[in-house]
């Protein structure tokens, strides 16, 4: 296998496995959005949902390096037009990987106790996206094809995942 590929697979594992922390937030908070948000999506085009969660990224990525939301607007725009190119796509992965998914970390471990089922957790869900061939695949080309219909019907499962996860740590920091 190529080895830039499996580092790929390991990066999108570890972003993957910061969202299973939503978990510990209330349930009678996350367990409504999560449901509400992955019935939405059932029924909107494609493009609906990627605009919800281009506007919802912003929100969410600026409160990492606690900008401006217009600052990562602004910062979005050459990423976002030049969403195709490999570039793009690398900086993107490299920054949920190295910036977005530690910070994530770090705010939850202040919040709360390293335990066992909190380990777990993630280490499960990072095995699982890692190991399971359909939901890597359906992850890698959804990054590498940003805004295209990839023909899965997982592609709207993990975008409505991805919005509820934005709407959950809306209200954090």
């Amino acid at each position: 296998m190529d080895k830039s590929l499996t580092i790929d697979k390991h990066l999108i594992a570890f972003i993957s496995s910061h969202g299973i922390l939503d978990m510990y937030e209330s349930f009678h908070y996350w367990i409504p959005i999560y449901s509400f948000i992955i019935f939405l999506f059932t029924f909107l085009e494609l493009y609906t949902i990627h605009f919800f969660v281009y506007l919802g990224s912003i929100y969410h990525f600026s409160k990492d390096l606690d900008v401006n939301p217009m600052t990562t607007t602004l910062i979005s725009f050459p990423l976002l037009y030049y969403r195709n190119y490999r570039l793009s796509q690398r900086f993107i992965l490299y920054y949920l990987s190295f910036i977005h998914t530690p910070l994530a970390y770090y705010h939850f471990f202040k919040k709360y106790n390293l335990d066992l089922c909190i380990l777990s957790l993630t280490l499960l869900t990072y095995i699982s996206v890692f190991k399971i061939k359909r939901l890597n695949d359906t992850l890698q080309l959804m990054i590498n094809n940003p805004g295209v219909d990839i023909q899965r019907y997982e592609q709207k499962l993990f975008l409505s995942i991805l919005f509820s996860h934005i709407l959950v740590q809306s209200n954090k920091i």
